[in-house]
């Protein structure tokens, strides 16, 4: 069953290897989960996990399923309406021949060097 990281509960067992953007894994097949999994998962926003449906004591693991189709389109949709970050940089360009400190950004002279 596929759920998202924040319905897991220590002690599913993960039925597919949760891949990132390395060619190991994030964390292995077989891997009985533990709180430190959940955060791994959590910090390195992976959509969903593979897990059984049985913890690994016996009982039944319940969780919401999620559809991957509907998580994929989520993620395309929330990378569009997030905002852009600005950076602001003063750039400084040095005029041997004015001796002139001239800002890029306003274009206004800084101060003259003579």
């Amino acid at each position: 069953m596929k759920v998202l990281p924040e319905n897991l509960v220590p002690g599913c067992l993960l039925l597919k290897d949760v891949q990132g953007k390395t060619i190991h894994p994030i964390v292995p097949k077989n891997t009985v989960v533990e709180p430190i999994h959940i955060k791994v998962l959590k910090d390195f926003e992976v959509p969903y996990v593979e897990v059984a449906s049985r913890l690994v004591n016996g009982d039944t693991f319940q969780a919401p399923e999620v559809d991957p189709n509907t998580i994929k389109q989520e993620q395309n949709h929330s990378k569009m309406q997030k905002e852009p970050k600005e950076y602001t940089f003063l750039i400084i360009m040095f005029m041997p021949l004015n001796k002139q400190s001239i800002c890029l950004k306003t274009g206004r002279n800084i101060r003259s060097l003579t």
